[in-house]
């Protein structure tokens, strides 16, 4: 990924005319349509919808525009600082990991009610698999950890060293593109022998655990086909809009989608798998009267 595909981005989503654009950017429109290419690749989601005149931004490309700005905003501010430009740097901040759906879906709503509770943040957010989330915390890259959890898949962390809360609850539900009549394409109730194309999220991670779960409590087991595979929630979900198939996917992620009949639900209640959703720290890091503390103890008096 490079610092000019995100100037790119953010200078054709304030004119959303790819010729304009390129002019401002010193481009030819073909050398400005495959670095956007090349970023919508680098990220596993569509950030342009070309289909529109004059071009829009999809969801996806929205929620992205605010994580470009923030990330050159802090690469010229330590740029600046370092070349003695200015003095001081503004106040440190709050670190996160977390998975890209709880980054799209679940956090800009609950860091802005933490910050109607304590005041303004400076955050930051690291998105990873569940196993490099861990990993940030447990090296102290990060302050925080947003993850789901499932009694069946318990995160290897000592909760003596790495407190955490119940932050919400959540469903992992199956989706996928309505046909004409408004039902399920792929019916998982209806399915039998028939294999049923199935949008993967990686047999590694969190997601993949998860449905292994539901799979494996109905008899029989329906058979998948993998058709695709991607661990971006967000890429999932659109190859299911786009009728290829099975995901399971967190509630919050399909919210949209499902009001608007983009997708439906793959199948009855029996499919979907309650989830915990927790914030973790770590211990050797409290202390002090941070901002990383205000929110930790707001967390504390909210949900514990």
């Amino acid at each position: 990924m490079e610092i000019a595909w995100l100037e790119d981005f953010l200078a054709l989503s304030r004119s959303l005319n790819f010729s304009r654009t390129a002019e401002i950017r010193n481009l030819t429109q073909p050398a400005l349509s495959r670095r956007i290419r090349q970023l919508e690749s680098w990220l596993g989601v569509t950030l342009i919808d070309r289909s529109s005149h004059p071009a829009s931004l999809t969801d996806e490309g929205r929620s992205f525009r605010r994580v470009a700005e923030e990330v050159l905003r802090n690469l010229h501010e330590e740029r600046d600082y370092y070349q003695g430009r200015i003095l001081t740097r503004r106040k440190p901040f709050v670190s996160f990991a977390m998975v890209h759906t709880l980054a799209f879906s679940f956090y800009p709503d609950w860091i802005g009610e933490m910050e109607r509770h304590i005041g303004e943040l400076r955050t930051q957010v690291v998105c990873s698999s569940t196993h490099g989330c861990m990993q940030a915390l447990t090296s102290g890259t990060i302050d925080f950890f947003l993850s789901y959890l499932h009694p069946a898949w318990p995160l290897a962390l000592d909760e003596q060293q790495y407190p955490s809360l119940r932050i919400d609850t959540e469903k992992l539900v199956p989706v996928c593109a309505p046909d004409e009549r408004g039902r399920p394409r792929y019916d998982l109730d209806e399915a039998g022998d028939e294999a049923i194309p199935y949008l993967e999220c990686g047999p590694n991670t969190i997601t993949a655990k998860m449905v292994e779960v539901v799979l494996k409590s109905r008899d029989p087991r329906p058979i998948l086909e993998t058709r695709y595979r991607n661990t971006i929630s967000a890429a999932l979900k659109a190859m299911a809009v786009k009728g290829y198939g099975v995901t399971w996917l967190p509630g919050c992620a399909v919210v949209d989608e499902l009001r608007d009949g983009r997708l439906v639900s793959a199948g009855s209640e029996d499919w979907s798998l309650p989830m915990e959703l927790r914030i973790y720290r770590s211990r050797r890091y409290v202390g002090g009267s941070s901002d990383k503390e205000r929110l930790w103890e707001q967390c504390r008096a909210q949900y514990a």
